[in-house]
């Protein structure tokens, strides 16, 4: 069995998983509309605001909000005002926190690069973040990020192949699926 994990944005997983090109998504965002797409909650991410070496803010424990309010931000292509991470850009100018955004990445491993090579400060997972160790600082900002909600996806109407069948056993083991039914032993 051979697996392919692809970072693209969530219109883009639903559609895949509609032409019957992916087995099993995970997303940000569930569009209502798409019957056939089963959604199933998986537990929130926490996000927190880094920077890399070269900016300002790195490895201060007292940060100055008006260097925080005045950084450049880079984030992922779906934090836009409309896209699926839009609650970290609503929370992100709500709350003071960066001033222009000059770079969108499509996935985690674009992000972290954008953020340790450059001055921007950028919202990433914890749990992503932790993984670059100390080439990440975690901007002790005076406010809690938000939550993002996850979700896996499945077409509940796909004929599974014994091998998409056997994954997503696997990934209801571990709840993060729930099996649509079988229909068929292709």
């Amino acid at each position: 069995m051979t697996l392919l994990l692809r970072s693209t944005p969530c219109h883009e997983v639903a559609q895949a998983l509609q032409q019957r090109a992916s087995s099993v998504g995970f997303c940000t965002r569930v569009d209502p509309t798409i019957h056939r797409l089963r959604a199933q909650p998986l537990k929130p991410l926490e996000f927190g605001v880094y920077c890399g070496p070269e900016h300002p803010l790195f490895r201060q424990k007292e940060i100055d909000p008006a260097i925080l309010a005045a950084s450049d931000v880079v984030g992922y292509e779906e934090d836009r005002m409309a896209g699926a991470l839009s609650t970290l850009t609503v929370w992100r100018v709500r709350h003071g926190i960066g001033d222009r955004f000059i770079a969108a990445a499509t996935g985690i491993v674009d992000l972290s690069e954008l953020i340790e090579s450059g001055t921007a400060i950028g919202c990433m997972a914890r749990g992503h973040a932790i993984r670059y160790g100390a080439r990440l600082w975690q901007i002790p900002v005076p406010v809690s990020p938000p939550l993002v909600d996850v979700f896996s996806l499945v077409d509940t109407e796909r004929h599974m192949t014994p091998v998409e069948y056997e994954l997503l056993k696997f990934l209801e083991t571990a709840g993060m699926v729930t099996l649509p039914t079988r229909r068929s032993d292709i």
